[in-house]
């Protein structure tokens, strides 16, 4: 990847429109790049990590010089046609051939990395935010000794899921993770203020308003993802842990596929919840989860895909149980 492209290209921007996935890794890339400019507005995909045309508004709304779509999975044709300034596709996933943008995805080389950690690479600043969301993404990245060496209170042994679940750094992947649930208005709040927080101590020690704000709400969160946790545990069962919760709570599935695939590694995690007619599911697991999902969505109403050991899928709730039984046949041949 030629990353002084990604360099030139938000340096040469004055007004840039960011598009970013909901979790870690895309909040991650997007406060570095703001942090690097001081200028721009994010948009937060919350609903699929795709970009098609009804994001198109908020181009015509903001105007803005350049489009910068971090860590999403797939953008559509029609939207890339329709948007009349440079677009910028930094991703990860399985590598797209899009025509018409600046694409950068460390897949294209065989390397596995994540958004984050392409940017942290490009511009060398703003560690501690870059080791969030590679971390919280499962990926060890080549700059975790140096990480260690300027917070080595927030590290311990350097095993990824041990970073995860039992430091400092991961539990600052929850903050950040669960500073992306909720109302639209407490999101953008929290985004906005974690645009000015210089410090990971600003927030673990609640040394400024904005830290405190931002680990009160974390706080918030933590109290339902705990109940979430020990209901989640119940439902092991032989080589598969499957647990489906209401609409009524936050959206804390990919949090709790990780943790229960830490705490029943040798089973299959499916975990989501059922909304507006629709499952949305996070998958974990030791085996080559793509191509089993891939083919238990034939004939149903449903897409999904992923990396190898953890996936994310969107089936119709009435097709669910069809769904569900024709992946765990699949999974068990």
């Amino acid at each position: 990847m030629k990353l002084e492209k990604i360099k030139d290209a938000l340096l040469a921007s004055k007004r840039p429109l960011f598009f970013f996935d909901d979790d870690p890794d895309g909040l991650c890339s997007f406060l570095q790049l703001y942090k690097q400019l001081g200028e721009g507005k994010g948009i937060i995909i919350k609903t699929t990590p795709r970009i098609d045309m009804k994001f198109l508004r908020f181009v015509h709304g903001y105007e803005p010089d350049r489009v910068f779509i971090l860590d999403i999975a797939h953008v559509e044709d029609e939207f890339i046609q329709a948007v009349n300034v440079p677009i910028v596709v930094i991703d990860h996933h399985e590598p797209k051939d899009y025509h018409g943008v600046d694409y950068f995805n460390p897949r294209k080389e065989s390397i596995i990395s994540c958004t984050s950690a392409v940017i942290y690479d490009t511009f060398k600043d703003n560690l501690w935010i870059a080791a969030i969301g590679a971390v919280a993404d499962w990926i060890m990245p080549v700059f975790i000794e140096e990480f260690k060496e300027k917070y080595p209170d927030l590290v311990g042994e350097l095993e990824i899921e041990k970073l995860l679940f039992e430091s400092k750094l991961g539990q600052l992947c929850r903050v950040f993770s669960f500073n992306m649930k909720g109302k639209h208005s407490d999101v953008s709040k929290s985004m906005k203020i974690l645009t000015r927080i210089k410090s990971p101590y600003e927030i673990l020690n609640q040394e400024t308003p904005a830290g405190k704000f931002v680990w009160k709400r974390f706080q918030a969160g933590e109290r339902v993802y705990q109940g979430l946790v020990e209901d989640a545990r119940k439902h092991a069962d032989g080589g598969f842990l499957v647990f489906i919760y209401g609409d009524d709570r936050l959206s804390l599935s990919k949090d709790l596929a990780n943790q229960m695939l830490h705490e029943f590694p040798d089973k299959v995690i499916i975990v989501g919840r059922k909304r507006s007619g629709s499952a949305k599911l996070s998958i974990r697991s030791k085996k080559n989860l793509p191509p089993i999902l891939a083919e238990s969505l034939q004939g149903v109403d449903g897409f999904g895909g992923g990396h190898e050991h953890a996936c994310g899928c969107v089936v119709n709730e009435e097709d669910f149980d069809r769904w569900l039984d024709g992946f765990r046949k699949l999974c068990s041949k």
